[in-house]
C-alpha cells in the first residue's frame, strides 16, 4: 500500500495548475486561481 505525503499531494497540484494555459490574452486565470 503506497503512503501519500504531503509533499506529494503539493507537487501533483503543482503540476496541474502548470499544465493550465494562462497565457494572455485572454487567459484563463480563474481557473488557475480556482
Amino acid at each position: 500500500m503506497a503512503t501519500v505525503t504531503v509533499r506529494d499531494e503539493v507537487t501533483e497540484l503543482l503540476r496541474e495548475l502548470i499544465r493550465v494555459d494562462t497565457t494572455n490574452p485572454p487567459g484563463n486565470e480563474t481557473r488557475a486561481a480556482e
